[in-house]
């Protein structure tokens, strides 16, 4: 299997935020954003991109409001083994 990054750069893009932005993210309470699997010096971090989509869905489940903030579908036997 094989396994797939983000580089700060690419979640800077995706999301259109600084670096400092994401790491603010992950000192949330709520739906934290998750920390860099891989961590160099700078901004040269890399993130699991499933724990990224994992993420990336319940932000948009609090987007739209809805009562489970937990994906559903595919990701959802993802995010129970977190």
């Amino acid at each position: 299997m094989a396994l797939a990054y983000h580089s700060t750069k690419d979640l800077c893009e995706r999301y259109r935020c600084s670096s400092r932005t994401l790491f603010r993210r992950m000192k949330r309470a709520e739906n934290p954003f998750p920390a860099p699997c891989i961590k160099h010096t700078g901004s040269c971090n890399l993130w699991d991109a499933q724990d990224v989509a994992r993420w990336e869905a319940v932000e948009r489940a609090r987007a739209r409001g809805d009562a489970c903030n937990e994906p559903t579908g595919p990701l959802a036997a993802a995010w129970a083994t977190r």
